[in-house]
């Protein structure tokens, strides 16, 4: 939506595309209690993002603009590793899934371009910004690696088609 002729707001859904039932490549973590060893991990989010944006040229038609993003990711974690459990006769080893979710709230810059709002509209843009929060990890494994941590920094590109007004 505009609000006049350089400033103008917007509220975006967003998802990723991890569709599959893939998982990432094997972590190697030398803090697991069996000793070294590999786990895989796989991460779902969507969210909803607010921005405001100041057109350097009148937004009736296409324009550049700047301006600042703020945000909530829910954040899903499904981490799928070994574990040793002790049997009757021998150790016999499991295979554990776990899942573990959590909340981070993105706010940063955003610079794009923008299509003149009647209708139908296309917004490509670049984004960065920080998580505020915590850094700590959704689940509570011990082993997990910096890979499998939230990050403080975010980066978007992205390309937006949506209704306006």
């Amino acid at each position: 939506f505009d609000h006049n002729a350089h400033m103008s707001g917007g509220l975006d859904f967003t998802m990723d595309m991890n569709w599959g039932d893939d998982y990432s490549l094997a972590q190697y973590s030398t803090n697991h209690p069996n000793g070294p060893s590999y786990y895989n991990d796989k991460v779902k989010n969507f969210g909803v993002q607010y921005r405001s944006q100041y057109h350097f040229m009148d937004n009736g038609g296409g324009s550049l603009y700047f301006g600042p993003t703020i945000g909530l990711r829910f954040i899903k974690q499904v981490i799928k590793y070994n574990q040793e459990v002790p049997g009757m006769y021998y150790t016999e080893t499991q295979e554990v899934e776990t899942e573990s979710k959590g909340l981070t709230v993105p706010v940063g810059a955003r610079l794009g371009f923008r299509g003149a709002l009647d209708g139908g509209y296309a917004d490509i843009y670049l984004a960065a910004g920080t998580n505020l929060g915590s850094s700590e990890p959704f689940s509570d494994l011990p082993f997990l690696v910096e890979a499998s941590m939230p990050n403080k920094v975010c980066f978007q590109a992205g390309l937006c088609y949506g209704l306006g007004w």
